[in-house]
């Protein structure tokens, strides 16, 4: 009883792996491999960087005050006069994972790169 089940999963199996393959072949033939390149106009105003530390102990279960690195980003960028921030790189230190259970304590710095997107001057420079 064992063999006709083993031979009847391997069929099953053989046969599926078949039909895959033969779906894959047939779907490359109909795909297109070019890239579209999208060009995109933004002008750099400057860097944005913020740094945050949080504390937690327990199993992580009561923690100091939580980051949101993307809107503080933001945020400062804005006060630059930028409307959006690419390029962000997040830099974390932690205490070492023996310890973790107990008490952990992590730095993040976030860097990144404030820009201006579709900005006045590129704009009027393609109307001309």
């Amino acid at each position: 009883m064992k063999k006709f089940l083993l031979i009847i999963c391997l069929m099953l199996c053989s046969c599926t792996a078949v039909n895959e393959m033969v779906n894959v072949k047939e779907e490359a033939k109909e795909m297109n491999f070019q890239t579209a390149f999208v060009r995109k106009d933004y002008k750099p105003v400057g860097r944005v960087r913020k740094e945050y530390s949080r504390t937690c102990f327990l199993f992580n279960l009561f923690c100091s005050k939580p980051y949101f690195v993307q809107d503080d980003l933001i945020s400062e960028a804005k006060t630059m006069g930028a409307n959006e921030v690419i390029n962000i790189t997040l830099d974390i230190s932690k205490t070492p994972l023996i310890w973790s259970w107990l008490y952990s304590y992590e730095e993040i710095k976030a860097n990144g790169l404030a820009v201006l997107l579709t900005p006045e001057d590129l704009s009027r420079s393609k109307n001309k």
